[in-house]
Formats: structure tokens, C-alpha cells, sequence
């Protein structure tokens, strides 16, 4: 197995990324109990950290 490319990496971030932001925006006009909550504040975490990360 090779060593992962620059470009796969990129691809593979956009993926996770594009994943968490389509999460949180599923639940914009969803009134909220405590566990999608909770979903909710770790995908924007996930976000988050991943942004910090890569800026």
C-alpha cells in the first residue's frame, strides 16, 4: 500500500468536512432535544478542530 498523496489527503478532509457541515444543517429548522443537541455541538466541534487544525 502507498503512501497517501497530498491531493488524497486533501480529499479525504473535504470529505469529513463536508460530512460534519451537512449534519449541523440538517438540524436547522428541527426543533432540538438533548441527544441531537448534543450531535449537533460534536459535529460543530468536530468543525471546529478540524479548522484550527488545518488554518
Amino acid at each position: 500500500m502507498s503512501t497517501p498523496t497530498n491531493e488524497a489527503s486533501r480529499r479525504a478532509i473535504k470529505g469529513h468536512v463536508t460530512r460534519w457541515i451537512n449534519n449541523i444543517q440538517q438540524y436547522d429548522t428541527v426543533q432540538m432535544d438533548l441527544t441531537v443537541h448534543n450531535l449537533v455541538l460534536g459535529a460543530e466541534s468536530n468543525l471546529r478542530n478540524m479548522y484550527n487544525k488545518y488554518k
